[in-house]
């Protein structure tokens, strides 16, 4: 119970940080959060927080986020607007991987904010899709394997044959690969190794 109290109370205050930059006009008077959108907020702060408790003392220290710098602002906005659109509990999971990923300089910050935008628009089942990619090079089949190429997270060639039509294989690029071990799987980082995708063999028949 104490736990949950003192990250209930990270999270009042780090929102309250961030919503003093997207309002200023507000400022340091917010004391609670009020609205309906304000408490959804609180409790997805306060699930990052949960997953990974150190990031508040890190959000402290770390250069992006003191007030001085100058891109300051622009780093908070992208943070609220970003976990905001997060509409799945799974996907939170995968945002506080990432931002622990940054913590441990693992990513930087550009794509850190890359993968965070891709998470609104992507389920997090379809996002497993990303492992049957890894160091392998396979058509596209499915809405979900389209998704992911549409996102950056694939990369590939066309195909057209006239008896099949045209088909696309793909295989993961540079921001598949950090998705899938920073976010999907940051416990096993060390497994997820880079790689050449011109020396990729293993292809799936084409159907």
């Amino acid at each position: 119970m104490e736990q949950n109290n003192n990250i209930q109370d990270a999270a009042i205050d780090i929102g309250n940080e961030w919503l003093s930059v997207l309002f200023p006009m507000i400022g340091t008077s917010i004391s609670t959060f009020r609205t309906a959108a304000d408490a959804v907020l609180l409790s997805k702060i306060g699930a990052i927080l949960h997953s990974t408790p150190n990031i508040k003392q890190w959000l402290r220290i770390a250069p992006y986020f003191q007030r001085e710098h100058p891109q300051y602002r622009n780093t908070i906005t992208n943070l609220i607007y970003s976990i905001n659109a997060i509409h799945e509990e799974e996907s939170l999971d995968v945002y506080s991987n990432l931002l622990h990923a940054w913590q441990l300089q693992l990513i930087g910050r550009e794509m850190f904010f890359r993968l965070a935008w891709c998470l609104p628009h992507i389920y997090s089942k379809d996002l497993q899709q990303l492992n049957s990619f890894y160091m392998v090079k396979r058509f596209i089949s499915g809405n979900a394997e389209q998704m992911l190429y549409n996102y950056g997270l694939l990369e590939g060639n066309s195909y057209f044959a006239f008896s099949e039509g045209s088909s696309l294989e793909a295989w993961l690029s540079e921001s598949g690969l950090e998705l899938l071990r920073c976010g999907l799987h940051l416990d096993r980082y060390d497994e997820f190794h880079n790689f050449d995708p011109g020396q990729l063999i293993n292809h799936q028949i084409r159907r």
